[in-house]
C-alpha cells in the first residue's frame, strides 16, 4: 500500500513519525516499510520495528537534504513450503490480505493539506466588502510609494478616502 508522504512536514524524520502515528496499534513482525526518495535515489527499506527503535533506520546512508515522498506499507509474510500445491498458496493469500487489512491497512489515512488559516480576519465585518475593498487600496497606496520611493512616507485612512477609484 503507497501512501504519499505529508508535505507539511519538511524533514523526512518528520514525514516518518507521521507514518509511526497511524501505525501505533500494530503489532506485527510482518510489517516492513519502505521509503521512496526523489529523483534516482534507490529506496530504502526496515521492518515496522526497526524504525520504531530508531527512526533513522529509514534515511541511513541518504543525503539529509532530500526529503522522502512516499512510503511502501509491506505486508511480509513466510509461505516456504507452501507451494506444495495451488490450494495451500490460495488459501495463505486469503488469509494475508485480510490480516494485512485488519492490522496495517485500516489505520493508514492519505494525508490532506490542512485547512488555511484565517489571517486575522475573525469577525464578519473584517470579510465584508468594505473592508476588503479598503484593504486593497492600503496594498494600492503602499504599491504606489514603494514605486515613487516614498516607502517611509505613512498612509492615513483619510488619505485613501481622497484617492479617486
Amino acid at each position: 500500500m503507497r501512501l504519499a508522504a505529508p508535505g507539511d512536514k519538511k524533514s523526512s524524520e518528520a514525514r516518518i513519525t507521521w507514518l509511526l502515528r497511524q501505525l501505533g496499534k500494530t503489532q506485527s513482525d510482518e510489517v516492513r516499510i519502505r521509503a521512496i526518495w526523489p529523483g534516482k535515489a534507490p529506496a530504502t527499506q526496515a521492518t515496522l520495528a526497526e524504525i520504531r527503535e530508531e527512526k533513522s533506520a529509514l534515511t541511513k546512508g541518504c543525503d539529509r537534504k532530500m526529503a522522502l515522498t512516499s512510503f511502501d506499507v509491506l505486508f511480509v509474510r513466510e509461505l516456504s513450503g507452501k507451494f506444495s500445491g495451488p490450494k495451500t498458496f490460495i488459501e495463505r493469500l486469503e488469509e494475508a490480505v485480510p490480516d494485512f487489512y485488519e492490522h496495517v491497512g485500516q489505520h493508514l489515512r492519505a494525508w490532506t493539506a490542512p485547512a488555511p488559516k484565517l489571517s486575522g480576519k475573525t469577525e464578519p465585518a473584517d470579510v465584508s466588502t468594505a473592508a476588503i475593498q479598503l484593504e486593497l487600496e492600503r496594498e494600492a497606496a503602499v504599491s504606489e510609494d514603494v514605486q515613487e520611493g516614498d516607502v517611509g512616507k505613512h498612509v492615513d485612512d483619510d488619505e485613501l478616502d481622497a484617492v479617486p477609484s
